[in-house]
């Protein structure tokens, strides 16, 4: 860690202090209860109701309550409060590619993200679409953080994160409108009823626009030669590996519309059955305002060769500043039967993206010749499951879970790239499909008052077939296609849980989890005219639909106090050993019978991962409630045969340190909140090469505050206003940050 980053995170732990001073003094006011209850029943963490303070993992519950304090704009800022984890969301509300990552995995597709227990992670890719969800609609956000194979298969490698949204419980309609900088609008609008004692529904809508600011700047690299003298505008920079660039430009205001509308049924059969299906359709695009040329001479826009001195030029032109478009539109469906009495639960659902799309190339800003690129894929999921009481130190959880998916990834050149239908020849293709079969079993046994001992694993087998490439970038070619594979994996689950008295508790546990190569990184394959090493005509990215699955096995130590009737704390270590990670490699040959340089997918790597997640949350008096939590995770790279310079090196987009807090007031209509997060330097390269921060394309660390206040003049209408950013601090992750923002909002219950 550098001095810089020592001292931002110095400041902020120091800050943080002064806010919460106290909060580990003993209560003033006994009997109220404390920000993060240890009672708190969560069903995430062992597929069956369980008070977290019972649970052997890491737990955190975010609640609408929560939630509701947070100035935030898509539902995976509000996990910013939960300790180790990270939400790399590059650009604000016109981020498409949104992770967010735990225990020093660098992103989303190691991390199962569930919406009321369905799969939210596309087949694609395992990436999240996060802004999907309204953030009005969600009850709570259960995250289980550390290997959750054992329950939940492929993906949870990092841990389970499951959206649960609210259920209709009375006759409500809420409708709320918020302005924010950039000419930001979000209009949200719900309505619940019951119908009847039985049947009882929710509707939930909302539309998110913004003008946008220009997160993308226009860099150009130099070239040796004499260009035209006498243009100005232009200022050195560097990349972030700290090659020379100049800096010419942005790419316009980045343009965002989103709507997202659905909503859920209940029927209560009787008091133990009930059954539940929701259904959330998402769509949105994104686009660019026209780009900004800082380049003038004798006062007019200029394009072409720029002499910047020392015998070196740049070349600009209009594409320079061009911003490509692109959106995605998804329908999420869940159904649901649980028997509370017997024990049974169902679940169903469908992870259905119609469309994918965004333009790859275009050659000029006017219009003319590009290819647009569109990938639609489903995910369908079902998971039966039967609860079982063997005596009264015995409680188990049986089950059965069933997956397949499906990609199609379509590439064609378009006449006019500004118009999407002017579609004319295929450039690329790639499909294929998986199924999976996984069986589970879990038991938790008494051992006496104080101990209980976990014991659980699933089995996976899973099939890929209908595999297919097809490349026509540069010659009309047949498709290729790859025979059926099976593979397997177990991920078993040993924990121990000691309850040292009521108010303090123990974990110990070590377990196995597995990610399954996806449809892409097998089947997905393209040829490129970038960077192409002598010798060769193209690179070829190649797909590899013989990769195993990646594999960790992770220990865990845990510690809960609760301090007081007022305080909670939790200290957690865990250690990850990680096998057969995926990386692209470089073979450095030609791809046989061609003159394609190639570069394909293998499981060439290993790692380690260590770490440790402080937490604190505090009531100080009946009106101040603050939470603290830090982590610590040093993930590096210990083995990469695709690359041996990143041996020894810290994963990619994961950050060495994280800290967070908040500060609450309450009292009467008033209602406010300061929070404040620390990221530390991540790296986009795998050897860390990208060390130069403060420049486009460059991921630094950031320390920033927000607050907000509330006013409720009655009970049905309330005004909120918000400041994130306050100090206005400029960083870059990869993209230009947001800066300081300001939003309003009017919220109005019938």
């Amino acid at each position: 860690m550098t001095k810089k980053n020592k001292r931002n995170l110095r400041r902020a732990i120091l800050l943080s202090l002064l806010l919460g001073a106290g909060a580990l003094a003993p209560a003033a006011y006994a009997g109220e209860a404390p920000v993060y209850d240890l009672d708190t029943v969560v069903v995430t963490a062992t597929k069956v109701e369980q008070a977290i303070k019972d649970v052997p993992a890491s737990v955190t519950v975010i609640t609408a309550a929560d939630i509701g304090k947070m100035n935030i704009q898509t539902i995976d800022q509000a996990l910013n409060m939960a300790a180790g984890v990270f939400d790399n969301r590059q650009k604000g509300l016109t981020s498409t590619t949104a992770s967010v990552s735990m225990r020093g995995f660098s992103g989303t597709m190691q991390t199962l993200v569930l919406l009321d227990g369905q799969p939210m992670n596309q087949a694609y890719s395992g990436s999240v679409t996060w802004s999907a969800v309204p953030i009005g609609s969600v009850e709570r956000i259960e995250v289980v953080k550390g290997s959750g194979s054992a329950l939940y298969g492929s993906t949870a490698m990092g841990g389970v994160i499951n959206i649960i949204t609210k259920s209709p419980d009375k006759r409500e309609a809420i409708i709320s409108s918020k302005f924010e900088t950039y000419g930001t609008w979000t209009n949200r609008m719900s309505a619940s009823d019951k119908l009847s004692d039985k049947l009882s529904y929710r509707f939930n809508f909302e539309r998110k626009t913004t003008n946008g600011y220009p997160s993308g700047l226009a860099t150009v690299s130099p070239s040796n030669g004499a260009g035209t003298s006498g243009v100005v505008g232009w200022t050195p920079t560097s990349s972030s590996t700290g090659a020379a660039k100049y800096l010419v430009g942005d790419t316009g205001d980045n343009t965002w519309k989103q709507t997202d509308i659905g909503g859920k049924l209940v029927y209560k059969i009787d008091a133990n059955r009930s059954l539940t299906f929701g259904m959330l359709h998402d769509k949105y695009d994104y686009g660019y305002e026209a780009g900004h040329n800082y380049l003038t001479r004798n006062g007019a826009a200029y394009t072409g060769t720029v002499d910047v001195g020392g015998g070196q030029r740049i070349t600009v032109s209009g594409n320079t500043f061009l911003g490509l478009p692109g959106g995605r539109e998804s329908n999420f469906y869940t159904f649901g039967y649980k028997d509370k009495g017997e024990g049974w639960s169902f679940n169903a659902g469908l992870t259905d993206v119609l469309s994918t799309w965004y333009i790859s190339s275009a050659s000029s800003p006017s219009g003319g010749s590009g290819r647009i690129s569109d990938s639609p894929n489903k995910r369908w999921n079902f998971d039966l499951q039967k609860e079982l009481r063997i005596g009264d130190k015995d409680r188990m959880v049986v089950g059965v879970n069933y997956r397949h998916d499906w990609i199609h990834n379509q590439e064609y050149r378009l006449s006019n790239w500004l118009d999407r239908s002017s579609k004319t020849t295929l450039y690329s293709q790639a499909e294929g499909r998986s199924r999976t079969l996984g069986l589970f079993a879990q038991d938790e046994r008494k051992l006496n008052d104080k101990l209980s001992l976990t014991v659980g694993g699933r089995y996976d087998k899973w099939t890929n077939y209908d595999g297919m490439n097809q490349d026509n970038s540069v010659a009309v070619s047949n498709p290729t296609y790859y025979p059926e594979r099976s593979d397997s994996a177990f991920s078993p689950k040993v924990a121990l849980q000691y309850k040292a008295d009521e108010k303090t508790g123990l974990h110990l546990s070590w377990s196995k989890a597995f990610q399954a190569p996806d449809l892409y990184t097998m089947y997905r394959g393209w040829l490129s005219t970038s960077n192409v090493p002598a010798g060769s005509t193209h690179i070829l990215y190649d797909g590899n639909p013989d990769l195993k699955p990646q594999r960790v096995a992770t220990v865990e130590l845990g510690w809960n106090r609760k301090v007081s009737a007022r305080t909670n704390m939790n200290i957690t270590y865990f250690h990850n050993d990680i096998t057969d990670i995926i990386y692209r490699r470089d073979l450095g040959i030609n791809k046989p019978g061609t003159t394609y340089r190639w570069q394909k997918y293998e499981n060439a790597g290993e790692g380690q991962t260590d770490g440790v997640e402080l937490e604190v949350s505090h009531r100080l008096d009946a009106v101040w409630t603050t939470f603290l939590n830090y982590t610590y995770q040093r993930a590096i790279i210990s083995k990469n045969a695709a690359n041996t310079a990143s041996e020894g090196k810290q994963v990619q987009q994961v950050p060495e340190h994280l800290f967070n807090f908040g500060l609450d007031y309450q009292k009467g209509k008033w209602r406010g909140n300061l929070s404040g997060s620390y990221a530390s330097k991540r790296y986009n390269s795998d050897d860390n090469s990208d060390v130069v921060n403060g420049v486009y394309g460059s991921y630094d660390p950031y320390f920033i505050v927000s607050i907000g206040a509330e006013y409720q003049w009655d009970k049905n209408n309330t005004v909120t206003f918000g400041v994130n950013n306050l100090f206005d601090r400029q960083y870059y992750s990869y993209y230009v940050a947001p800066g300081r923002t300001y939003s309003l909002q009017v919220t109005h219950k019938f």
